[in-house]
């Protein structure tokens, strides 16, 4: 982990690259922009560029905070069809609702999305207020199965732990507090350390929902999250200062792939 960080994250992968599952029609490959924002001060929007030399249909959806579509101005179908090195801008704006906690859902399917994506996301938000305009990017992440999150909260203070469900089927989120004691329950392996809860959370996740978990509770010192789901997002998340609500990815906390050796 760089900058001496001591959170442990886990992405056990549904497959052997991250955002690469098997689908009906072969292979898919999934991406998610987020989080965004759009209300009466603040709109987002999603730019698509397909590099490959080939045309590809792209499947773009639009959610909230619940996991409701939102509309996407500037989508003339859905698949979209991009031609060979198409780019397409589409615009995050609802008149009379708001949120900042909207996400993005980009899935190419077809042979060539086994080797990896050949359309390039990115995305932004943008808030006006007091005679100032805000432009946050969003990050891009990819889902992937049961994702774990362990870390000391003086680490995360003043930051929120996202959990996004981007599959059609309902998840799981474990949340525990605690004060870094550990118990050794018996098990398959020999026996596995688990943390001593001094505050619990059992959330029920359904599909296309998204949580924001605080991570501060009840003086503990640590923080665990497990997951159980097939298509779930772990983000660290961090307020921006100012007036509107906006959130951007934290980018000091590095995600490992614990799948491979």
């Amino acid at each position: 982990m760089r900058r001496g960080t001591t959170i442990l994250v886990g992405l056990l992968l549904a497959a052997s690259q991250a955002g690469a599952a098997p689908g009906a029609a072969g292979t898919v490959f999934v991406s998610i922009l987020l989080p965004l924002s759009y209300g009466e001060r603040c709109w987002s929007s999603v730019a698509l560029h397909n590099v490959r030399d080939q045309a590809v249909d792209v499947e773009v959806e639009a959610h909230d905070g619940s996991g409701a579509l939102v509309a996407l101005e500037g989508a003339p179908t859905i698949p979209l069809h991009l031609a060979a090195g198409q780019k397409m801008s589409l615009r995050l704006q609802v008149d009379g609702q708001e949120s900042a906690e909207a996400w993005i859902k980009v899935t190419e399917r077809g042979a060539g999305a086994g080797a990896g994506t050949g359309v390039a996301v990115s995305g932004s938000s943008e808030c006006a207020a007091e005679n100032q305009l805000t432009t946050v990017p969003g990050a891009i992440a990819f889902p992937s199965r049961d994702p774990w999150l362990e870390g000391d909260i003086e680490e995360l203070q003043g930051k929120f732990v996202l959990v996004l469900n981007a599959g059609a089927t309902a998840a799981a989120v474990g949340v525990c507090y605690s004060n870094g004691s550990q118990v050794e329950v018996p098990g398959r392996r020999g026996g596995e350390a688990r943390p001593v809860c001094r505050s619990m959370r059992s959330i029920h996740l359904p599909p296309y929902a998204l949580e924001l978990l605080p991570v501060e509770r009840d003086g503990s010192s640590n923080l665990t999250v497990r997951t159980a789901g097939a298509e779930l997002v772990l983000q660290v998340l961090k307020p921006r200062p100012g007036k509107t609500r906006l959130f951007t990815v934290d980018s000091s906390i590095v995600f490992e792939d614990l799948s491979k050796p």
